[in-house]
């Protein structure tokens, strides 16, 4: 990149971020992204590839990690706990909860009457 004024300090580059965007695009159109991440690697220039969920299913660690289990007759993908305890992650996987599934369940324990809930539901409060 030549020496443009605009682009030497870190404030001046996120000052000019659209420009510098405009300028580098086309640069980095012209090799693939396993390309750019090996320069990157061998000049040892930090770099995060942008996943999209194809990229992210299909990762090793994620495969290895077991992350997004296949649950037999479950046809959409199910992400696992990542929280582990003794070494082991919990083996239930489920769907997230719809809007306003636990609410009522979260909100009677912690000791707000039905009546109350019923009134905020109606309000819009609550889901």
């Amino acid at each position: 990149m030549n020496a443009d004024p605009r682009y030497c300090s870190r404030e001046l580059r996120s000052q000019n971020y659209l420009s510098l965007n405009d300028e580098m695009q086309p640069i980095f159109q012209r090799k693939t992204r396993g390309e750019w991440m090996a320069i990157l690697d061998k000049f040892d220039v930090p770099f995060a590839p942008i996943n999209d969920f194809s990229d992210l299913v299909n990762d090793p660690h994620a495969i290895q990690s077991g992350i997004f289990p296949v649950q037999p007759g479950v046809p959409s993908l199910g992400i696992a706990c990542p929280i582990r305890f003794d070494g082991q992650r919990p083996t239930e996987v489920s769907p997230a909860p719809r809007l306003g599934e636990h609410t009522s369940r979260v909100l009677g324990e912690l000791g707000l009457p039905d009546a109350e809930q019923e009134r905020l539901r109606r309000a819009g409060v609550i889901a």
